[in-house]
C-alpha cells in the first residue's frame, strides 16, 4: 500500500525513520498534490486536508489514528494572517491567500465573515513572487520562517486561536484518510502509531528539526511548536469538523 504525507515539518513525526517495505511505501509531496493523488487512485492512503476531505468524504474513510490539529490550549503557530492592519480594519481591503492553502483559506474566510463581521477582497497569490504585502495568510513552513521575519512589523493572528476563542474548540486542518474498500493493516497501524510515539520524545524531535535546518530557526522555538500539535483524531476534534462542515458547505 502506498501512504502519502506532507511536506511539512509538523508531518515528519509521523513518517520520519519509516523505512519502505513490500507492504508499505511512502511518498511526500504538498497537500494538494497528496490529496489529488489519493482521489485519483494514485494513493490509497494519505493525509488530506479538512476541507478536501469534507468536499469528498463519500468516496474515502476517516481514520482516526492521525491528525493535524491545533492543541487543546487553541494554538497551531503554523496557519498565520500578517497584517498591517488589525483584523477589524479589513472590510473591502484586499487579503492574500497563498495558493497552497484550501482549508486554512476557507477557515479564514469563516472567521471573517461570522467572528468579525468583515467582507474583505480575496487574491490568491505565489509568496515567491511576492516582494511586499499588506496582508497575507500563510501556512506550514512557510508561515513559521515568516513569523521570525515579520513579528514587529505586523498584527500577526493564529487563525487556530481565533477559532478556539469564538468556538471553544481546537481546530482541525488535515486528517488521514483511505479509499473505500481499503484499510491498513493492524500491522501497519500499530507501526505508524509507534512511529509518532518514538519521534515526539524530545531527542528524536531534535534530530528531525536538525534535519530541517533550511528553516533557519532557533531549535527551542521549534520543539515548542510541536507542543502545540495535536495528532490524535479524538471525539472533541470530530465535534470541530462537523461545526466547520457547517459553516464550510457553501464553499463546496
Amino acid at each position: 500500500m502506498s501512504i502519502g504525507f506532507f511536506n511539512y515539518l509538523n508531518s515528519r513525526p509521523i513518517y520520519e525513520s519509516l523505512t519502505a517495505n513490500k507492504d508499505l511505501s511512502f511518498e511526500i509531496d504538498s497537500p494538494l498534490r497528496i490529496g489529488q493523488k489519493v482521489l485519483n487512485n494514485e494513493l490509497k492512503a494519505g493525509q488530506m486536508s479538512l476541507l478536501q476531505y469534507l468536499q469528498n468524504k463519500d468516496k474515502l474513510n476517516l481514520s482516526s489514528n492521525f491528525c493535524i490539529s491545533s492543541s487543546d490550549g487553541g494554538f497551531i503557530k503554523s496557519v498565520l494572517l500578517f497584517s498591517k492592519k488589525p483584523i477589524q480594519s479589513l472590510n473591502e481591503q484586499i487579503i492574500q491567500l497563498t495558493n497552497q492553502s484550501q482549508t486554512s483559506s476557507r477557515l479564514l474566510q469563516i472567521l471573517c465573515e461570522y467572528k468579525y463581521k468583515i467582507k474583505p477582497i480575496w487574491q490568491i497569490t505565489d509568496l515567491d513572487e511576492q516582494k511586499e504585502f499588506e496582508q497575507i495568510l500563510l501556512i506550514g513552513d512557510q508561515a513559521l520562517k515568516a513569523y521570525e521575519l515579520y513579528k514587529e512589523k505586523y498584527f500577526i493572528y493564529d487563525l487556530a486561536y481565533e477559532w478556539f476563542e469564538w468556538t471553544n474548540l481546537p481546530f482541525v486542518f488535515a486528517v488521514f484518510v483511505t479509499q473505500k474498500g481499503y484499510e491498513l493493516t493492524t500491522d501497519n497501524q500499530n507501526l505508524l502509531l509507534g512511529n509518532l510515539e518514538n519521534n515526539l520524545i524530545k531527542s528524536n524531535l531534535e534530530k528531525i528539526i536538525q534535519s530541517r535546518n533550511n528553516l533557519n530557526l532557533p531549535k527551542d522555538k521549534l520543539i515548542d511548536y510541536f507542543q502545540h500539535i495535536q495528532y490524535t483524531l479524538d471525539p472533541i476534534r470530530l465535534l470541530t469538523i462537523n461545526k466547520f462542515e457547517s459553516f464550510a458547505k457553501e464553499y463546496f
